[in-house]
């Protein structure tokens, strides 16, 4: 069966549904990249389009390894409920579908063409070849989602980079989300990054029970210097009374506000308690 020349373009009653796959037309798509790691059995639709003359140098073994490949697709596809029921759109076979059913999948069908099971489809415009997408049935997602992220070309790419590799030569609905889970979920991405520091509990607001059982620090800075070349006040101040105590400092440095701290006399009358 030759495909429609332009997508989107009807396809006629006599269309064998045992020799048709289901592809979706993406103006906006640009070139693909080759996704030489894709799964087994979608792999032969990038091939073919890559290589226009590909046919001409296959060898008859290579050639019915890709009919299997094809095969294989067309029944994940004929598994899939949304597939069978956009194919039947597509070929005006709806008697046996809900009117609203028809009716949301006919907003959405100039977007999808039927296409030639096991070639290449050279009457398909040039300029058309490269705008179209193999859409994915739920059956095979994982393995999508498998080889363009965890296998040694995938190299275990973010989210975005994962996503617009399989975007630009396959389509389901959801990808985005599919492959945010799936790159989230990776166990070698989550071991490579290191465990997420284990951060102690919060020990809340301290009450204090007497008095300089809690005390709290802090500077006052930018200070004109004094005659003994002070720029700094440490203030100390009591959380049980709310008594503060000032000392002039020359710097912020940790052993000389220990040093402070050590210096007032009246932190020896609580020792005992604290």
């Amino acid at each position: 069966m030759k495909p429609s020349e332009i997508p989107g373009t009807p396809v006629t009653d006599a269309v064998d549904s045992d020799q048709v796959k289901l592809e979706v037309d993406s103006p906006d798509t640009g070139i693909p990249e080759s996704l030489a790691t894709a799964a087994e059995a979608l792999m032969v639709t990038t091939r073919s389009r890559a290589e226009a003359d590909a046919s001409s140098r296959t060898s008859v073994d290579q050639s019915g390894y890709q009919d299997e490949r094809w095969r294989r697709i067309k029944v994940h596809q004929d598994e899939d409920l949304w597939i069978q029921q956009m194919k039947k759109v597509l070929k005006g076979d709806v008697s046996d579908l809900p009117r609203n059913q028809v009716k949301k999948i006919a907003k959405v069908s100039d977007q999808f063409v039927l296409d030639s099971l096991s070639t290449p489809t050279p009457e398909r415009p040039h300029n058309k070849q490269s705008e179209l997408r193999l859409v994915v049935p739920e059956t095979l997602r994982v393995d999508m989602l498998h080889y363009s992220h965890e296998d040694f070309q995938g190299g275990h790419q973010g989210i975005n980079r994962t996503f617009e590799r399989l975007r630009s030569e396959f389509y389901w609905i959801g990808m985005y989300a599919d492959v945010q889970k799936f790159v989230r979920e990776c166990v070698d991405c989550a071991s490579a990054k290191g465990r997420p520091p284990v951060l102690g509990p919060s020990p809340g607001n301290i009450e204090p029970r007497y008095p300089f059982e809690v005390v709290s620090m802090d500077f006052v800075t930018e200070l004109p210097e004094s005659d003994r070349g002070n720029t700094y006040l440490l203030l100390f101040q009591d959380q049980f009374s709310g008594y503060v105590m000032c000392k002039p400092m020359r710097n912020t440095e940790a052993q000389d506000v220990a040093e402070a701290y050590e210096e007032y006399e009246i932190w020896g009358e609580f020792n005992d308690q604290t």
